[in-house]
């Protein structure tokens, strides 16, 4: 059996969690911490997320961290505003403050930045911190994949196709998770591949499922090469071969797919 990803992304902005690299480059670490005394709000960002991850020869310090991103959130970078947010909701070493996320995420809106609107969607469609809105939440993340926000997308397209806060359209699904996996978002490849497998707002396709299914797979989604392995071991789709559906799952069994360690296992006594 075929399998879709339907877990929803938080963004770096859910494919489940993460901060935000913003402006990533070549400049050292003393540039940007002068840019950022100057002003430049994109190089507090880019400080706090180095001081946040440990990365680029800066020592992990959560509490660095958490000022810079609020320096630029008090100045008004709605980005900055998101990743502080996600920090009070995820980080290990932080007290999670709830309230103090869904402040965030709904500032970092507010002000026009894709990541947050995302991120307060993702809290209104699983009920954390606010009370469980489907309808906010698609509305939320509507505005987030307006801004070419590829999570979002993908988020809104998963409503689409279970119908959830909104009707049922798989056409709609269709054109959001191709339009995220032309941007190599692997979960919406994969899942663009699962429409196509069961004919589901489309013409039924298995040339075109594994096409899909390989794009994901590349991309190590292990759902993905999950999926295409069952194409190549049943032929369809693809030539029925078992080599390559046996070195499919044992992929996707080392990027954490427990199906895949089973079937694995099993075409290893063929």
């Amino acid at each position: 059996m075929k399998k879709i990803i339907i877990s929803l992304l938080l963004t770096f902005g859910l494919c489940n969690g993460f901060i935000f690299n913003a402006n990533a480059n070549d400049k050292t670490n003393l540039q940007y911490e002068i840019s950022c005394k100057a002003g430049d709000l994109e190089s507090c960002d880019e400080l706090a997320y180095r001081y946040q991850e440990g990365s680029d020869g800066l020592p992990k310090d959560s509490v660095k961290a958490m000022a810079l991103y609020k320096q630029a959130c008090d100045a008004n970078y709605g980005l900055s505003c998101s990743n502080l947010g996600y920090m009070y909701q995820n980080s290990d070493d932080v007290q999670h403050d709830i309230d103090k996320t869904v402040e965030l995420y709904k500032k970092s809106c507010d002000l026009g930045d894709s990541t947050g609107c995302n991120n307060l969607a993702y809290l209104y469609d699983i009920g954390e911190g606010v009370e469980q809105d489907k309808v906010k939440a698609f509305q939320l993340y509507k505005l987030s994949c307006d801004k070419d926000d590829d999570v979002g997308c993908y988020n809104l397209a998963d409503m689409y196709q279970s119908g959830e806060g909104t009707e049922q359209n798989y056409q709609i699904a269709n054109k959001l998770y191709t339009q995220a996996c032309k941007n190599q978002d692997a979960s919406s490849c994969n899942n663009l591949g699962y429409l196509y497998d069961e004919g589901l707002g489309v013409t039924q396709n298995h040339n075109k499922a594994a096409f899909y299914y390989k794009m994901a797979c590349d991309l190590d989604e292990s759902i993905a090469c999950y999926n295409l392995a069952v194409m190549y071991e049943e032929g369809s789709g693809v030539q029925k071969n078992t080599k390559m559906s046996k070195t499919l799952y044992k992929k996707a069994c080392e990027l954490g797919d427990n199906d895949s360690c089973e079937a694995y296992k099993d075409l290893l006594n063929y």
